[in-house]
C-alpha cells in the first residue's frame, strides 16, 4: 500500500507546500521543533478546508460533516507526510555521513 492510496490526487500538492513551510519555520529558530508537526497539522487541515468549501455545495449537514472529515483526515495525512518525509531524508543524510566517516576511519588504518 501507498501513501497515493490514502492521500487524494488533488491534495498531494499539499504535501511539499506544507514540507517547505515546515523548513521556514524551522530555519527561524522561534518555534520549538517539538511544535512543528502541529503547526502543519493545523496549516493542512485548514488548506484543506478552504480547498473543500471552494469546490463544493453543501446540500444539507451529511455534506458538511463529510467535508469536515475530509479536510480532517486529507490534512492530517498531508502533514504527517511532510514530517516524515523530512525525517526520512535527514535519517538517510545522517547515515550516509556516518558510513562515510566510518570507510574514511578503516582507510586510514
Amino acid at each position: 500500500m501507498g501513501f497515493r492510496e490514502f492521500i487524494r490526487p488533488e491534495f498531494l500538492v499539499l504535501t511539499p507546500v506544507l514540507y517547505v513551510v515546515g523548513k521556514i519555520i524551522k530555519n527561524t529558530q522561534k518555534v520549538n521543533d517539538r511544535h512543528i508537526p502541529l503547526i502543519l497539522g493545523l496549516s493542512g487541515i485548514i488548506f484543506c478546508i478552504i480547498y473543500i468549501i471552494g469546490k463544493s455545495t453543501f446540500d444539507g449537514y451529511q455534506d458538511i460533516m463529510t467535508g469536515s472529515f475530509t479536510a480532517l483526515v486529507q490534512g492530517l495525512l498531508c502533514a504527517g507526510l511532510a514530517v516524515y518525509g523530512y525525517e526520512f531524508f535527514k535519517n538517510e543524510r545522517l547515515i550516509k555521513k556516518k558510513f562515510v566517516s566510518e570507510s574514511q576511519d578503516k582507510s586510514v588504518k
